[in-house]
């Protein structure tokens, strides 16, 4: 979320605090992007509610991270839904959907993939204002230098001392790297572009994109210590303010998976999880989580491993 819809938060949580015209009302929920909606009638759950999806936190800008914001944002955002919001763990949240009582202004705070950050920066912020969130791990990058394939192109592209680039096959013709700018640029026509493939065939890609980068992905000891470890894990589980859920093993997109591959991937991390943590594991999420990244064969699976939900970035 960025210093616009940080105001505009902030004007929704103070309208909803009080009697609002509709139309005004309206005009603010639109503003917001659909943050929060006019209650419809009959409602099975009760009241609506907002599942926010964050990746990192850092103390300053970093173009090629996934998703950030810096901790400054994230203190003011999290300041604001206390202040006005109702911020409540995934769990909580799923059991008022069960019993149909989801209270007016919930809001539930998640991070994906589990990166070292969110415990460095995010958790003492979630901690000084009482909001609780859920972290989905993509499991076999924990505690490991090992980092989530997206970030291997990202941080090629940091590092890389290459002045142009060329894969005609994903639509880049000789694209000039002068700065950061056309580097971030680059680098995202290339994951969207990867996301098509089998783990496999992407995994190949990469490899050719890090080597026409010219420099290795990770350069030094903070790239190789990107994700959190599972001592950090068992911290902030012993906070009550952190739950986890799993992501997956290796974050791939599971529609580009064989049912086997993809059983493999969620039971996987599924069961490294509650070896970890010591009990059940009934959150996931989908990576990447757009239409057609998961399956009704996906859906299946999941409710065979018993989880409770499944989140998108629908």
């Amino acid at each position: 979320m960025g210093a616009l819809t940080e105001q505009i938060l902030e004007m929704l949580g103070r309208g909803l605090s009080m009697p609002v015209a509709g139309a005004g009302l309206s005009g603010l929920l639109t503003a917001a992007g659909g943050l929060f909606r006019k209650r419809r009638s009959g409602l099975p759950y009760g009241h609506p509610f907002q599942i926010l999806v964050y990746h990192r936190v850092l103390p300053s800008r970093d173009p090629f991270a996934i998703a950030p914001v810096t901790s400054a944002y994230f203190d003011r955002q999290m300041g604001i839904l206390r202040r006005h919001f109702r911020p409540i763990s995934l769990e909580t949240l799923m059991g008022e959907i069960d019993a149909g009582e989801v209270a007016p202004r919930s809001v539930c705070v998640t991070f994906d993939d589990g990166y070292a950050d969110n415990y460095q920066h995010a958790f003492p912020i979630l901690k000084k204002h009482g909001v609780p969130a859920t972290i989905f791990l993509a499991t076999d990058f924990i505690g490991t230098t090992l980092m989530p394939w997206h970030d291997r192109v990202l941080l090629a592209f940091k590092h890389g001392l290459a002045t142009r680039f060329s894969l005609p096959k994903a639509g880049l013709a000789d694209k000039v790297l002068a700065g950061p700018r056309d580097r971030v640029a680059t680098a995202y026509q290339l994951l969207d572009w990867l996301k098509r493939f089998s783990p496999r065939e992407r995994n190949e890609r990469i490899e050719g994109i890090v080597k026409a980068c010219g420099a290795p992905v990770a350069t030094g000891a903070k790239d190789a210590n990107l994700m959190m470890d599972w001592n950090n894990v068992r911290e902030m589980v012993a906070s009550d303010v952190i739950a986890f859920g799993a992501h997956t093993e290796s974050h791939p997109i599971l529609s580009t998976l064989s049912e086997t591959d993809m059983e493999s991937e969620i039971m996987g991390s599924k069961a490294v999880l509650e070896r970890e943590l010591g009990k059940p594991v009934r959150l996931f999420a989908y990576p990447n989580g757009r239409k057609g990244d998961y399956t009704e064969t996906t859906r299946n699976l999941l409710q065979k491993a018993d989880f409770l939900c499944a989140v998108t970035t629908n």
